[in-house]
């Protein structure tokens, strides 16, 4: 009998391509992050505009400390749990004491230029230790998250009412065996400007929507405006 022929061989399966990144996602990821401490030199700001370059002075002795004490965690080696934890709490010690040396300066501000405590402290005092929560409202904020910049707004405020008065006046009493005393006649007016800014806010966001649009932005600052010229004018009387 005839042999039967061998089979013929099966062509190979074409490789399966590899799917094509874009070619910007692609230079993104091959791009490298530049030395960490590059932003401390003046080669930093070397092409930027004068005004920058103003900026970089200015803030040259602060960014050296940050820089040294707080991780970047957009850099690799500081990525992990440890460098976002302990970026978290050298935050707060830098908060912490920036927020002890603006109360101490403003205090002494205040007796040069004969200023009432309680003044200062819906005045100066209030916007220094506020800058942290407006900053973080305007990070979330750009990020599309409205809600969590109102919610940080409305939380960092219960937060300063029950603990940052709570807190103090435990210790004094606990610690110090000392019962402070607080001047009704002066907290009266801040308690019904509270409330009247409290209703604003929700009217504002009623009016808009709840959208965090410039219209509702401007409002706002408007309000902190007449705020800030009524403290003054009661606080002087």
């Amino acid at each position: 009998p005839a042999p039967t022929p061998a089979p013929a061989p099966v062509p190979a399966a074409a490789p399966t391509p590899l799917p094509v990144q874009d070619k910007e996602e692609e230079e993104e990821e091959e791009e490298e992050q530049p030395p960490y401490f590059e932003c401390l030199t003046w080669a930093s700001v070397a092409d930027e505009a004068l005004t920058s370059k103003v900026w970089f002075v200015f803030t040259y002795p602060i960014s050296v400390i940050f820089r040294f004490t707080v991780p970047d965690c957009n850099y690799p080696r500081f990525s992990g749990p440890a460098g976002y934890v302990t970026a978290f709490l050298m935050s707060i010690v830098h908060i912490a004491l920036a927020s002890h040396y603006l109360v101490d300066s403003a205090t002494k501000f205040g007796c040069i230029v004969h200023m009432p405590h309680a003044l200062m402290g819906l005045t100066i005092v209030a916007a220094g230790t506020s800058v942290p929560d407006a900053i973080s409202s305007v990070v979330v904020a750009k990020s599309g998250e409205g809600d969590m910049a109102v919610s940080n707004a409305i939380g960092s405020n219960v937060f300063d009412i029950l603990l940052g008065l709570g807190l103090p006046y435990f210790v004094s009493n606990v610690g110090k065996g000392v019962v402070p005393t607080v001047e009704v006649e002066e907290l009266i007016p801040s308690i019904a400007i509270l409330y009247g800014i409290l209703a604003a806010v929700v009217g504002i966001l009623w009016w808009s929507n709840w959208m965090l649009n410039p219209k509702v932005g401007m409002s706002l600052f408007g309000l902190y405006f007449l705020y800030v010229i009524f403290a003054y004018i009661h606080g002087l009387n």
